[in-house]
């Protein structure tokens, strides 16, 4: 028999009763630039993965693909501040930079800022190979917005 797959689920809108804002959206560092820039006014939830690194005693995470000189100061476009401030629990002593999967809230404070609850240290082929599923998954499995993000 064979097996008949069902994705019909994936029309089915968001409602009351299903909030985006209930949801963490994985996204790469700079669609998340231009996400929290276009909507100034929400906190969204995220989930990411990039390297963590601090430049000047601010923790900023930047993009897998990213290469910067570490003598100039952070690209902002594909770079997002980093704010430890409601963390879940202690964060381990780890070496910076170090890719990371970074799971809290997106704001916008004059600059886009990820207020962090989560921070997991990941090796580089953990942190590709998940940074690549999560591509692909929130890909193919995301549910399609009927609305715009501003009437939600």
């Amino acid at each position: 028999m064979p097996y008949l797959k069902n994705h019909s689920y994936r029309d089915i809108p968001f409602s009351l009763e299903t909030p985006l804002e209930d949801f963490f959206i994985y996204d790469v560092v700079r669609k998340l630039n231009d996400k929290c820039e276009s909507n100034r006014d929400k906190i969204i939830k995220i989930r990411t993965v990039g390297i963590l690194e601090s430049k000047h005693g601010c923790f900023y995470i930047k993009e897998m693909t990213a290469t910067h000189n570490t003598s100039t100061p952070p690209d902002p476009k594909c770079c997002i501040r980093v704010s430890m401030a409601y963390m879940n629990s202690t964060t381990t002593s780890l070496s910076l930079p170090n890719p990371v999967q970074l799971i809290g809230n997106l704001q916008w404070n004059g600059y886009p800022v990820i207020f962090a609850q989560i921070i997991q240290p990941l090796n580089v082929s953990m942190a590709t190979l998940l940074h690549e599923s999560m591509l692909k998954v929130s890909a193919k499995y995301s549910c399609k917005l009927h609305v715009d993000l501003d009437e939600l």
